[in-house]
C-alpha cells in the first residue's frame, strides 16, 4: 500500500516513517528534505541518522534558466550580467529548503551574485510570472522547463547535474557551464525506519535494484527528466552523509532560516 503523507516539505511524512515499526514493512521515499530540514531548525524533531538508507532511486535535475527576453546565452554571461546590476535581478524561491531554493542559494554564494529572492508557494505559482519576465532567473524542474524552452519562451543555460540531458543534449551541465561547485542535484531514495535489520535492507536493496534496472522503468524515469541511480545502501549512506555535510557551510553563510 503506498500511503501518501504530504506537508511541510516532507516532514510530516518523516515523523510518520520514523514512527513506524522497523521491520521492513514501512519504507519513505526521501529526498533532500531528509538532510536539510534538520539543519534547518534546531527544533527538527527527526534528522536522517533516525532511518536506515535502503537504495538511492533517481535523480531529478533542475535547469538553470531565464525568460528569452534576458540578454544573455550561457550561464558566465549570466554571472557578469547579475554582477554589473547587484540587487537588481529577481529569482524565485519555491519553499525554504526546496532543491529550487537551496540550489539558488548555493548558485549566488559561488558565483558571488546578489539577486532580490521572491517567495511563491510552488513551482507552478511562478511560472507565470517567469514567462513574463518579471523572474529574471530560476532553478524549475526540468519537467516544467522543457515545454517552455521548446517554444522558446525561455532559455536553458545548464542543467544541474553531472551528465547532459539525453532530451536536451545542447544545454551544458553546471561543470561544462564554468560553475562546478553550484551542483545540487535533487535525487529520491528510500529508507526504512532506523533499528530495521541489516539483512531486510539487503534483502530489499537487491529487489529494488532488480527494478531499477527494468528498461521500461528506466524509459518512464527517462520520460519525466529523471535517471536511475541505484547502488548498495552504503553507497545511498555515503550521499547522505555527504550532504549533510554539504549544507551547514551554505545554510549559515546565507543566513537560511525556516519560515
Amino acid at each position: 500500500m503506498i500511503e501518501a503523507r504530504p506537508g511541510a516539505n516532507g516532514n510530516i511524512a518523516a515523523l510518520a516513517a520514523k514512527a513506524a515499526a522497523p521491520d521492513g514493512y514501512t519504507l519513505m521515499v526521501a529526498a533532500p528534505f531528509l538532510t536539510i530540514n534538520p539543519l534547518l531548525d534546531v527544533n527538527s524533531k527527526f534528522t536522517s541518522k533516525d532511518f536506515a538508507p535502503v537504495i538511492a532511486l533517481a535523480a531529478s535535475p533542475n535547469l538553470l534558466v531565464v525568460p528569452s527576453t534576458l540578454p544573455v546565452n550561457s550561464l558566465s554571461e549570466l554571472v557578469a550580467y547579475a554582477k554589473a546590476r547587484p540587487g537588481k535581478l529577481n529569482t524565485a524561491n519555491h519553499g525554504t529548503g526546496t532543491s529550487n531554493h537551496m540550489g539558488t542559494e548555493l548558485f549566488l554564494s559561488t558565483t558571488g551574485t546578489d539577486m532580490v529572492m521572491i517567495g511563491y508557494k510552488g513551482q507552478i505559482q511562478s511560472i507565470p510570472d517567469f514567462l513574463s519576465g518579471q523572474i529574471d532567473f530560476m532553478f524549475l524542474a526540468a519537467g516544467q522547463a522543457a515545454p517552455h524552452i521548446k517554444s522558446g519562451k525561455i532559455k536553458a543555460l545548464a542543467v544541474s547535474a553531472d551528465t547532459r540531458l539525453p532530451s536536451l543534449p545542447d544545454v551544458p551541465t553546471v561543470a561544462e557551464a564554468g560553475v562546478p561547485a553550484a551542483l545540487a542535484l535533487p535525487w529520491y531514495g528510500l529508507v526504512a525506519p532506523a533499528g530495521t535489520p541489516q539483512k531486510v535492507i539487503d534483502k530489499l536493496n537487491i529487489e529494488f535494484s532488480k527494478a531499477l534496472k527494468q528498461p521500461d522503468l528506466v524509459d518512464r524515469l527517462q520520460g519525466i527528466f529523471a535517471s536511475p541511480i541505484g547502488g548498495s545502501a552504503n553507497d545511498f549512506q555515503r550521499l547522505i552523509s555527504a550532504e549533510n555535510t554539504r549544507w551547514p557551510a551554505i545554510i549559515k553563510l546565507r543566513g537560511i532560516k525556516t519560515e
